[in-house]
């Protein structure tokens, strides 16, 4: 929960219009507590929602912004990824017992992959530079093309850590 936490502040900082304000901590709020509900519930899919919450809170803050991709959405792409992975790790410890996998393994893993995440997310937004000005579905598209390679590129890594 704290990393969920941690990550639903980065986009406060990149606020402009303050009216959004109340919004933003509605969307970090609701993605905070549905990891809450992910770990005590043992609900492994509550983790990605909270997730994508995370990131539509990031669109939100950018929006009016009038400037290019922020320098926080790497930040909050793989902090996304460590709290989808960790409140499914909670759930299958709660549902099946401990991993198979010894811990260091997986933690290894967690942060090879969230370093992956924010490798890639970085580059892609050094490259692609979307100016947001006022469309926000423009934004909205510039995120999700952020976050689906992201998923791409943690596919692959959990694939051939697997074939290992």
């Amino acid at each position: 929960m704290a990393v969920a936490a941690g990550v639903s502040t980065f986009p406060l900082g990149a606020l402009v219009d303050q009216r959004l304000r109340p919004l933003l901590l509605v969307l970090g709020a609701t993605s905070v507590g549905l990891v809450a509900l992910g770990v005590l519930l043992g609900v492994a899919s509550l983790g990605p929602v909270a997730a994508v919450g995370l990131g539509v809170e990031l669109v939100v803050s950018l929006h009016r912004r009038g400037a290019a991709i922020d320098g926080r959405t790497p930040l909050v792409a793989a902090g996304s990824l460590v709290v989808a992975e960790l409140v499914e790790w909670s759930a299958s410890a709660r549902t099946a017992g401990l991993p198979g996998e010894p811990a260091r393994q997986r933690i290894a893993r967690l942060a090879a992959l969230a370093v992956a995440a924010l490798a890639v997310t970085a580059a892609l937004a050094g490259v692609v530079e979307l100016p947001f000005g006022d469309d926000l579905a423009l934004a909205a598209v510039g995120a999700a093309g952020v976050a689906l390679v992201t998923v791409a590129v943690t596919a692959t890594a959990r694939r051939a850590g697997e074939a290992d």
